[in-house]
């Protein structure tokens, strides 16, 4: 009687949380537009290349308490702590997210739209958060890293940083509706968040693994040959993506990704 084969290995199991940057609003088509979570966000390309089975619990607009204990209310609908998705099965985590806990993109907006009286109307009608500083970010990254840790506790956790969008390069008034202080301003506020991740990443280094998208971007924001971000114009509004990444922003992003999978000898 001829031997069984061996058991197929399980398909490795990524799991992706986080903010806008992660999910991916406007890019078409959605996996969960309540989310605004695209079907082609960086996770979801990096699970495709490699055939991972893939848990993706990212949603628009999420600050880390979100991601970590704190139901978050996305336009009316609510969802709960992304770390209750995760599974000790996970074999890869994803994670973008701060840009929230810092008013990043928010402040960006509200700076972009008041170049005029309509749109300074507008920014005042969008809702002031909560802002914490770089310590208080670098505390709630390690708090969120600790708790993933403990519930999926053999996953590699990749913090993925956020795409450049005020570059070296970039022109204040002309690829901007903004001026060389408020670009110099966000750029600094970028700045932060940057070494919010590497002090992050370098707490918990053993199983936590930074991916330097902010640096590999700075030659790809706003006014650039080719933006792998979009700025802010009213159909970016509309579609909720203004100052996001585009398609060919998160397929660097993935791209990122898997040169670090494929350079460790694949997670496959």
């Amino acid at each position: 009687m001829a031997t069984p084969p061996p058991p197929s290995k399980e398909p490795i199991h990524l799991i992706s949380l986080g903010s806008s940057f992660a999910a991916g609003p406007g890019i078409l088509p959605y996996a969960l537009k309540s989310a605004g979570r695209s079907s082609k966000n960086y996770a979801s390309l990096l699970s495709s290349h490699f055939k991972y089975t893939h848990t993706d619990l990212s949603v628009s607009g999420a600050t880390l308490p979100n991601i970590l204990s704190v139901e978050q209310i996305f336009f009316g609908t609510p969802f709960p702590p992304q770390l209750q998705g995760v599974t000790a099965d996970a074999d890869i985590v994803t994670i973008t997210a701060g840009g929230n806990d810092l008013g990043y993109i928010g402040g960006l907006i509200k700076d972009g739209l008041a170049s005029s009286w309509w749109g300074w109307l507008l920014g005042w009608l969008i809702p002031e958060r909560e802002k914490v500083g770089k310590e208080e970010v670098v505390e709630r990254f390690i708090a969120t890293l600790d708790a993933v840790h403990k519930k999926a506790p053999n996953a590699k956790i990749f913090l993925v940083e956020y795409l450049t969008l005020l570059g070296p390069n970039i022109r204040p008034g002309k690829d901007v509706t903004l001026s060389v202080q408020k670009v110099k301003h966000h750029q600094d506020v970028a700045e932060t968040l940057h070494q919010a991740y590497v002090l992050a990443a370098d707490a918990r280094g053993s199983w936590v693994e930074l991916v330097d998208v902010a640096e590999r971007s700075k030659e790809h924001g706003l006014g650039s040959q080719e933006p792998w971000v979009e700025g802010l114009s009213w159909g970016t509004l509309w579609r909720k993506n203004a100052f996001h990444p585009n398609e060919k922003g998160m397929r660097a992003v993935a791209d990122m990704l898997i040169e670090k999978l494929e350079g460790a000898g694949a997670i496959s």
